[in-house]
C-alpha cells in the first residue's frame, strides 16, 4: 500500500493560508546587473520533472513561484512539454504542460496557460506563466505555484538538448567557509540554520532540494535554535521527508572525539507509491566528512547530492539528553492489552499525548519491549510495534532504537519513529515513546509477555489516551471534535482490512489528511478501498453552512453501493471543513471513506 501519497483523494486542501519558502531559491544570478530574465533565473536541473518519471509525488504548490527559471536534465536544456501528458508523471500526479508553443526570441516575454492533467482531463487545472526564448537554445519560465497538489510543472524528454552558453546560474550558495581546510573544523565551521529539516511525515510540503545549493566547508547543524546532527539510518520511518522529498541519513555512527574526521556514506530515503519499503537503502548519495567536537557536538563537511534524487535534504534533529535520570523519573503503563499474546482491538499509540518516559508493565509485573518480530493484530491492534534492535546494557546510558511494525508477511513493514530506550538497575527498562507517525494504520506499542518478571516497585499511573477536543467549553461540534488524521481513509487505500466497528464512537469527527482538509466522498466508492473491505460513503450532498446540521444516510458499498446503511449527522464549519457525528456500522470489516472532490472555495 501507499496511502500518503497518491493523489487521487481530490478534497484535500491546506488547513490554512499559510505556505512555505522556495527550496533555498534566492540564486546567484547569471548576469546580476541585467533585468533580462535570460540572465537572471533559478536553474532547476531537477530530472524527476521529466515525462518519464513515474511514482513520485512532489508538489510545486508548496513554492513561492518567484521570479524566472530555467529547465534542466542532468546538464542539459530541456523544456516544457507543449501537448498533454499523463497524469502520475513528472515526479508528481497531476502534470502541468505549456497549452501552447513555445515563444521565439523575437517575441519576447509572452504569456500562456499552463495546464494541469488529472485523471479527468488534459486541463482539469490551469494557472497562467510568462516564457522567454533564450540566445543559446534554451528557455525561461517565470513559474508560479499550481492551484491543485500534488502537482508539478512538467519537462519533456524528447526536447533534451546541449547546453552551449556559458550558464553558471545553477546553485545558491550556502554559508561559505574560507578557512584553510587544514585546520581543525572544529573551530572554523559555519553554522547552518536547519529549521524545517526535521524528520516528519511527508505532506507534499517539500520546500528544499540541496542539489541547489553550493555547499563549501564546514557546517553545525542547528534546529529551532539548538544544536543537532544529522540522524542515522535507524530515524528511517514510513513516509518521512526532512523539508524535501528524498531524506538524506547518516550511515554509520557518529564519531567519537579521539576517532578525528571521519567520512560516512549517506543515504536517500523517499516515498515510493509501489509501497511503504522507504527504509530501503537503495538510494546512495555522496559521501560526507564528520567530526566530532569538544562541547558535545559534530560539524559535517557537506557537498552537493546528485541530481538523481528526487529534491534531496540533509536531515536534522535535536538529541536532547534529559536533566533528570529517567529510571526514577517515569510513569507506568500497564495495560494488558499491550501483551503480544492478546488479539483483537483497535487501539492506537497516535491518540495518546506521549509525554516523558515509560515503563511497561503486565498486571502489575515488569515487561519490555519485544525485539523480535509480532505477529500481526496483535497488542490490542492491527500494527503492533517491536524494538528493531536489542535493548542496550546499563554502562550504554540512553540509546535510541529504530521501531518496526508488521503488516502482512513483512514483519518490518512499518517503520514508527525512532524512540529513547535506557536499561536500569532493578533489572527493567525505560522508554522515552512518541507518537507513531499518521502514515501507519492502528499502531501501539507492544509488550512482550515472554519477559515479565516481580516488580518491587510500584510507579505513577499510566498515560490517558483520551484524546481533547479543539475547544471543549462550547458545545458547537465547528469547535468540539476530535481530528481524524488517518490517510488510510483515503479512496485509494488499499490492501487494509481495518474496520471502524472496532471503534467507539462518541461526539463529533473532522476528517484530515496529512494535516489538510478532506471530507467524506458523495458517491459510490468500490469496495476494497479506503483501508478496508466495505466503504461508506455520504449518500448526498454536503451541508452548507446555513443549513446547521443535518442528518445523510451513509451506505456501505461491495457487490452493491447501498449494501448497508447507517445513519449519521454533518455540520459544514468556516474554514472550509465539515464535522461528523460517526456511529459504529453495522457491518464488520467496513470503514468510513474520504476523498473524491476537490473544495475550491470557501464554504456560504
Amino acid at each position: 500500500i501507499f496511502v500518503v501519497l497518491f493523489s487521487d483523494v481530490k478534497t484535500i486542501m491546506p488547513v490554512s493560508n499559510n505556505t512555505a519558502i522556495a527550496p533555498s531559491s534566492t540564486q546567484p544570478t547569471t548576469t546580476p546587473a541585467t533585468g533580462d530574465p535570460c540572465y537572471n533565473y533559478t536553474a532547476l536541473d531537477q530530472p524527476w520533472r521529466a515525462t518519464n518519471a513515474t511514482r513520485l509525488r512532489i508538489c510545486d504548490a508548496r513554492f513561492n513561484g518567484n521570479g524566472w527559471y530555467r529547465l534542466l536534465y542532468n546538464g542539459m536544456n530541456i523544456r516544457m512539454p507543449e501537448s498533454c501528458t499523463n497524469y502520475d508523471r513528472c515526479g508528481t500526479y497531476i502534470t502541468f504542460w505549456l497549452n501552447g508553443s513555445h515563444p521565439q526570441i523575437s517575441d519576447g516575454i509572452v504569456s500562456r496557460q499552463a495546464c494541469g492533467r488529472g485523471y479527468s482531463g488534459c486541463c482539469e487545472y490551469s494557472v497562467s506563466i510568462r516564457v522567454k526564448a533564450c540566445p543559446g537554445n534554451y528557455y525561461v519560465y517565470e513559474f508560479v505555484k499550481p492551484n491543485i497538489c500534488p502537482a508539478a510543472y512538467c519537462s519533456d524528454v524528447s526536447s533534451i538538448t546541449p547546453v552551449t552558453d556559458s550558464m553558471n546560474a545553477n546553485s545558491t550558495e550556502a554559508p561559505v567557509n574560507t578557512a584553510n581546510i587544514t585546520s581543525d573544523p572544529c573551530s572554523v565551521y559555519r553554522n547552518f540554520s536547519s529549521n524545517g529539516r526535521n524528520p516528519i511525515p511527508y505532506s507534499s510540503s517539500s520546500v528544499y532540494d540541496d542539489t541547489l545549493v553550493e555547499w563549501n566547508g564546514w557546517y553545525r547543524l542547528y534546529l529551532q535554535g539548538s544544536s543537532a546532527q544529522i540522524p542515522e539510518l535507524h530515524w528511517c520511518s514510513s513516509y518521512m521527508a526532512c523539508g524535501g522529498y528524498a531524506a538524506l541519513l547518516l550511515e554509520g555512527p557518529h564519531p567519537l572525539p579521539e576517532d578525528g574526521i571521519v567520512t560516512r556514506d549517506i543515504y536517500g530515503f523517499y516515498p515510493d507509491i509501489s509501497g511503504s519499503k522507504q527504509c530501503i537503502k537503495n538510494s546512495r548519495s555522496n559521501p560526507i566528512q564528520v567530526k566530532a567536537c569538544p562541547g558535545n557536538y559534530y560539524v559535517y563537511r557537506l557537498v552537493k547530492p546528485p541530481v538523481s534524487l528526487p529534491m534531496p535534504t540533509y536531515c536534522a534533529v535535536v538529541i536532547d539528553t534529559p536533566s533528570y535520570d529517567p529510571c526514577s523519573n517515569y510513569t507506568s503503563l500497564d495495560q494488558s492489552w499491550r501483551g503480544t499474546n492478546e488479539t483483537g482491538g483497535s487501539n492506537c499509540d497516535r491518540s495518546t499525548n506521549w509525554n516523558g518516559w515509560y515503563r511497561l508493565l503486565y498486571n502489575g509485573m515488569s515487561t519490555q519491549m519485544p525485539e523480535s518480530c509480532v505477529n500481526v493484530s496483535r497488542c490490542g491492534t492491527d500494527v503492533p510495534l517491536w524494538l528493531s534492535g536489542s535493548h542496550p546494557q546499563i554502562s550504554d546510558g540512553i540509546v535510541t532504537r529504530g521501531i518496526c511494525g508488521n503488516y502482512g508477511s513483512d514483519c518490518c513493514f512499518f517503520r514508527s519513529n525512532p524512540i529513547q530506550v535506557k536499561a536500569c538497575p532493578g533489572n527493567y527498562y525505560v522508554y522515552r515513546l512518541v507518537k507513531p507517525p499518521v502514515s501507519l494504520p492502528m499502531p501501539t506499542y507492544c509488550a512482550d509477555v515472554k519477559t515479565i518478571m516481580p516488580v518491587s516497585n510500584n510507579t505513577a499511573i499510566a498515560p490517558s489516551s483520551t484524546q481533547p477536543t479543539t475547544t471543549p467549553a462550547t458545545d458547537d461540534p465547528c469547535y468540539n471534535y476530535t481530528a481524524l488524521d488517518q490517510p488510510w481513509r483515503a479512496t485509494n487505500a488499499s490492501r487494509l482490512r481495518i474496520c471502524d466497528d472496532y471503534f467507539n464512537w462518541n461526539g463529533w469527527y473532522r476528517l484530515l489528511y496529512y494535516g489538510m482538509n478532506i471530507r467524506m466522498p458523495e458517491s459510490c466508492t468500490n469496495y476494497s478501498s479506503c483501508g478496508t473491505y466495505i466503504t461508506f460513503w455520504l449518500n448526498g450532498s454536503h451541508p452548507q453552512i446555513s443549513d446547521g446540521i443535518i442528518s445523510r444516510q451513509a451506505c456501505g458499498s461491495r457487490s452493491g453501493c447501498c449494501q448497508w446503511s447507517v445513519s449519521i449527522r454533518v455540520k459544514a464549519c468556516p474554514g472550509n471543513y465539515y464535522v461528523y457525528e460517526f456511529v459504529s456500522p453495522n457491518v464488520f470489516r467496513a470503514a468510513y471513506c474520504a476523498g473524491t472532490q476537490i473544495h475550491s472555495k470557501s464554504f456560504t
